[in-house]
């Protein structure tokens, strides 16, 4: 019953658990080798993407480039051998996937300042940020940033940014506006409130702010139940 009202089903972002549902989908319900090597594969194409933005940051000035020529080979020996990197992919969380769409939209992001006139890109950047949102909402800032970044310094001349013009930014936004347009309406239905991704920000707050082993929604007569929330390491 996909479409009946359940509050918890909005609570936390969706992303992950989406990601798992096609999984077993796709290769089977209680098949967890199969889990275990998409995450793997997510791990090793983070390196492979921090790789390729040290080679094109290096790569802008000539100069930078003779100088910093050892710089990617070295961050990506760096993050092979990243412990927190290897061990996170050995739990089904939000962590590694949602690295893996910052990483990607960051090389993205840079591919779209150096060929501007490539679309492809920035339809493909406007994905990965709008799926980075629904697995982690605060993907949503990073782009609001750089969206605040482009119009503070796109009018100074020698900025990479000025290559970027309205056309791009509407092919990266379209993507996301229909990916959290559907995210929307997800919440609705699920919560008959209006949001965006979760409302699990306020909880997150508590937690910022005290130093408490858990938090309990305790039983109503409105159809809750008693549930209680931790963060993992406390656990």
């Amino acid at each position: 019953e996909p479409f009946s009202a359940r509050e918890y089903a909005a609570f936390f972002p969706f992303g992950t658990t989406w990601l798992m549902a096609g999984i077993k989908l796709l290769f089977g319900r209680d098949n967890i080798t199969a889990i275990a090597i998409i995450y793997a594969l997510l791990g090793a194409s983070i390196v492979a993407a921090a790789y390729a933005i040290v080679d094109r940051i290096v790569s802008f000035r000539p100069e930078l480039r003779a100088k910093l020529a050892w710089a990617p080979p070295a961050a990506g020996l760096f993050l092979v051998v990243y412990y927190p990197l290897i061990a996170i992919g050995g739990y089904v969380l939000s962590e590694l996937p949602f690295s893996f769409c910052l990483t990607l939209s960051l090389l993205l992001l840079l591919r779209l300042v150096d060929e501007p006139s490539r679309p492809r890109d920035a339809w493909l950047l406007g994905v990965v940020l709008g799926v980075g949102t629904l697995i982690r909402p605060q993907m949503l800032l990073s782009a609001v940033l750089l969206g605040v970044l482009w119009l503070a310094t796109r009018w100074r001349k020698g900025n990479p940014y000025e290559r970027l013009g309205w056309p791009q930014l509407v092919r990266v936004a379209i993507p996301m506006v229909l990916l959290l347009t559907m995210s929307a309406i997800r919440f609705h239905i699920h919560t008959q409130r209006w949001g965006l991704v979760s409302e699990n920000s306020s909880i997150n707050l508590v937690f910022g702010r005290c130093h408490n082993k858990g938090i309990y929604s305790r039983r109503d007569d409105q159809g809750h139940g008693t549930v209680r929330f931790s963060p993992p390491p406390l656990i």
